[in-house]
C-alpha cells in the first residue's frame, strides 16, 4: 500500500510539475513590444504640414493609444485625427518596427519611437471641396 500511495504521489507531483509551468516568462514577440512601447497617452508638441508649422491650428490633441490596438484624441481634428478608432500594425523595414493602418484607412509611419517621444507623418489628401483641410505631407511630434 505504501509502494502504491509513493507512486501516485509521484505521478502527482510530476503532473503538477508539468502543467504548473507556463510561458509566462517568455518574450513578447517583436509586434507585441512595439505596441508596448507606442501603449501610452501622447501629447502634441508640434505638428507639421509639407514643412510649415501648424501646431497651433491642432489645438493641443492628447493621442491615448492602448494595448487592444485602439486609440481616442481629445480633443478630435477631424478628418485629420477622429475622436477615436482601432489600428492594424503594419511590418515595414527601416529603423521602426512598425507603421500603424487605422480603421478609417489613414496610414501612418512612425519615424521614430522612444520612451519619451512618438513621431508620426503621414499624406493627407483633402476631399474636393473642403475648403477649411489642408493636403500634404504631415508631421506630428507627441511626447509623454
Amino acid at each position: 500500500m505504501n509502494r502504491k500511495l509513493t507512486a501516485v504521489l509521484a505521478l502527482l507531483t510530476i503532473n503538477l510539475l508539468i502543467t504548473g509551468c507556463d510561458n509566462d516568462n517568455e518574450k513578447p514577440g517583436p509586434e507585441k513590444q512595439f505596441l508596448q512601447k507606442l501603449s501610452f497617452t501622447w501629447h502634441l508638441q508640434q505638428a507639421r504640414v509639407n514643412g510649415v508649422d501648424v501646431t497651433r491650428a491642432f489645438n493641443g490633441p492628447i493621442l491615448t493609444i492602448k494595448g487592444n490596438k485602439t486609440f481616442t484624441v481629445a480633443p478630435p481634428v477631424d478628418p485629420i485625427w477622429p475622436a477615436s478608432g482601432s489600428f492594424t500594425l503594419r511590418e515595414v523595414s527601416g529603423s521602426q518596427d512598425y507603421d500603424i493602418v487605422r480603421n478609417d484607412g489613414v496610414e501612418l509611419h512612425v519615424s521614430e519611437l522612444s520612451a519619451s517621444q512618438l513621431k508620426l507623418q503621414m499624406q493627407y489628401q483633402p476631399p474636393h471641396g473642403r475648403v477649411s483641410s489642408v493636403g500634404g505631407q504631415y508631421e506630428f511630434v507627441f511626447s509623454r
